[in-house]
């Protein structure tokens, strides 16, 4: 069983950067295995995860302009 998990970085913590991914245990910390979030109108940036709930997972957003 999976459950669909959204997250949301607000345009205030984006301020300014044209990208982000999202990294984390669930893809091995590896960039090119990230899910690459869209940006939204209001400036936020979402992504969409499919996970295996009653887990823990530690993860952590890489902005294009090199800011965790």
């Amino acid at each position: 069983m999976t459950t669909k998990i959204s997250f949301r970085l607000p345009a205030s913590v984006v301020d300014g950067a044209d990208q982000a991914v999202l990294l984390g245990e669930f893809n091995n910390w590896n960039v090119d295995e990230g899910i690459w979030m869209q940006k939204e109108s209001d400036g936020s940036m979402v992504a969409e995860l499919t996970l295996t709930p009653g887990r823990t997972y530690e993860y952590r957003y890489l902005l294009s302009d090199g800011r965790w």
